[in-house]
């Protein structure tokens, strides 16, 4: 994965050593990286599954790589992930993305999503895919900013939008 940059955000590619770092501690990936790592980094929810990445096997280590996660970096400061679950599937590919409360509302999300979209479109996706929950009215708004559209998926509580190559 490449090191991407916007205006604002560096978008660094999340190796698995970053991972192992921040399990042991913020200050230990602040160590690793050189700026800032808040506590709040990452939520808890993907602490968790951090913790759980760690028992990956080689061969799941090393997918992760390809279309992976990226660590936002924001000035000097970690503020949050975002990335693709897994590389393209007959054109689609997955995008997600998570900041650190103190730093939401701010655009960052869409800055984070309007870059991550547009390398997986001039690099093998057709088509950009994301799900966020039906309540998550934050995440509609990133969305929709980026140009993403509402697709129907049967599921109440969540909601899919796809962003088309042009």
């Amino acid at each position: 994965m490449p090191r991407l940059e916007t205006n604002t955000l560096l978008l660094l590619p999340m190796s698995f050593g970053m991972l192992e770092a921040r399990c042991k501690s913020a200050l230990a990936l602040e160590q690793m990286l050189g700026c800032a790592v808040p506590d709040s980094f990452p939520l808890a929810d993907t602490l968790k599954l951090f913790h759980k990445a760690l028992g990956a096997t080689v061969s799941d280590k090393k997918r992760a790589g390809d279309w992976g996660s990226y660590m936002l970096i924001h000035g000097q400061c970690v503020i949050g992930l975002a990335g693709f679950k897994g590389s393209p599937s007959a054109g689609d590919v997955e995008l997600f993305y998570e900041l650190i409360p103190e730093t939401q509302g701010q655009g960052l999300a869409t800055e984070a999503a309007l870059e991550l979209s547009r390398w997986a479109l001039n690099n093998g996706a057709s088509r950009v895919t994301a799900k966020i929950e039906a309540s998550n009215t934050a995440s509609r708004r990133v969305l929709e900013r980026c140009g993403f559209q509402p697709i129907s998926n049967g599921q109440p509580d969540l909601e899919w939008y796809a962003l088309k190559n042009p």
